[in-house]
């Protein structure tokens, strides 16, 4: 009864604010694309999407929050760019663009998903930056990796599982792996390398 109350919930609050449907990916990548969406980063879209993904994790829903942290992210990075660039303006630092806010925003996203705070630096490189028309530039980069490391040293440091983990589900090794496995392991990191350039070499030439 609960996860089906709380199932109902969140489907009223994505049917009152439609722009917080969906893992919202596909309006982070357009924003930072360049087309302009403003309905999908309010403020009142943040407060829908907090609230409906809280429900459906509380539910116990087979959904990714991952997507939807993203969009989180990314709209605190669209509401806070006006006063940053206020503030400076004011002592009379570098414009941030909008868009560089919001693959900072997104980073943090993911790291806060995932507990891999290079994760969210490279989901701001491969997914993001190569949509943007000018590239995603080293400041952004490193402000990226600065947001993505605070926000996993927050999930450390909260433990909402009391687990003492970033993550609630992670890998525990009995024993310690031999020196000897590091050998195929290599080899597939080469393989995989290869035939990877090879596909990407194949899909230009069609």
């Amino acid at each position: 009864a609960g996860t089906g109350l709380f199932a109902l919930l969140a489907s009223l609050v994505t049917h009152r604010c439609i722009a917080a449907r969906g893992s919202g990916i596909p309006e982070v990548k357009a924003m930072v694309a360049g087309f302009a969406l403003p309905m999908s980063f309010r403020a009142e879209t943040l407060l829908a999407k907090v609230v409906a993904l809280a429900l459906c994790v509380g539910a116990g829903l087979a959904l990714g929050k991952e997507g939807p942290m993203i969009h989180i992210g990314a709209c605190w990075g669209v509401l806070l760019a006006t006063p940053l660039a206020k503030l400076g303006q004011r002592y009379g630092g570098v414009p941030i663009d909008e868009t560089d806010l919001v693959c900072v925003g997104a980073a943090a996203g993911v790291a806060a998903a995932f507990g891999a705070p290079l994760a969210g630096v490279l989901f701001a490189i491969e997914e993001l930056g190569t949509t943007m028309p000018t590239g995603l530039r080293y400041s952004t980069m490193l402000c990226a990796f600065g947001s993505a490391v605070v926000a996993a040293m927050t999930m450390k440091w909260l433990d909402l599982s009391r687990t003492q983990r970033l993550t609630m589900f992670e890998v525990d090794y009995r024993q310690a792996w031999a020196p000897w496995e590091a050998i195929p392991f290599l080899l597939l990191g080469v393989l995989g390398g290869v035939f990877g350039g090879l596909f990407v070499t194949a899909n230009e030439a069609v």
